[in-house]
């Protein structure tokens, strides 16, 4: 599959880059092994991927049914059973280092076990949970009270979590609201646009004057114009003196 699927794409950007537009039924002879070896690569891809399909429909008939945890995986979602259930883990699973492997031994397939002792007792691991307010159905020691607690808590935490990111805040800075940004920049967005007006019309007319703004925004469009005037003034003297030194 690696070799077919280069074999295709690989020179079609070849043929790219030398002028070779795309979904042209017809082109100039000199892109004609190009495409010859695209056409090879693009059979050799198609043969990998009915192999694969044929090899994953015989594996659902006859493939060995794959086990739990079949590399000895230590973290935590090579723990939860096969096929999983409607909870994670009948006990809360207890984890060592994630990857230390020194101590893990496969006493029978699909069955690893470790020669150092559990860091934490599952009893202790349960009360830890009713006490931080996780309790759920499978915590051994919760009572109906703590296992309701948790729900609740579980429920508040994604309300607020909702609630934090339905307002926008864009452009916001700290102390203000999103609102009073708008409004603060609104009359400079307004004089940028005037000046840009000014500036394509003075471009075609001449020397012109904006009209029908308040002289907050006449005088703020002057001042940009005349930045950009500077500007341009200033890349112009300096492009000259390089002239000059070539």
């Amino acid at each position: 599959m690696f070799f077919g699927f280069n074999l295709t794409f690989l020179p079609q950007f070849v043929m790219g880059s030398r002028g070779m537009p795309r979904r042209y039924w017809d082109y100039d002879p000199h892109y004609q092994i190009f495409h010859q070896l695209s056409t090879i690569g693009a059979f050799v891809l198609g043969i990998s991927i009915a192999v694969t399909v044929v090899s994953l429909f015989w594996c659902f008939k006859y493939g060995k049914k794959a086990p739990r945890n079949p590399w000895g995986a230590s973290s935590l979602e090579w723990q939860a059973p096969t096929p999983p259930t409607l909870y994670n883990f009948e006990t809360p699973a207890v984890l060592h280092e994630l990857y230390n492997y020194d101590d893990l031994v496969e006493v029978e397939p699909d069955l690893w076990e470790r020669i150092t002792p559990n860091e934490v007792a599952s009893a202790h691991a349960d009360a830890i949970a009713t006490k931080t307010g996780h309790a759920t159905d499978h915590t051994s020691g919760a009572t109906e009270t703590d296992r309701a607690l948790a729900k609740a808590h579980a429920k508040a935490q994604e309300a607020s979590s909702e609630m934090s990111i339905t307002e926008s805040t864009r452009g916001a800075d700290v102390g203000k609201t999103v609102e009073d940004k708008r409004v603060e920049t609104a009359a400079k967005g307004e004089a940028v646009a005037a000046a840009d007006a000014a500036a394509k019309l003075e471009a075609k007319l001449g020397d012109v004057t904006t009209a029908k703004t308040d002289p907050a925004t006449e005088a703020a469009a002057k001042e940009l114009v005349d930045a950009h005037k500077a500007e341009q003034a200033e890349a112009d003297a300096k492009a000259d003196a390089d002239k000059e030194k070539k």
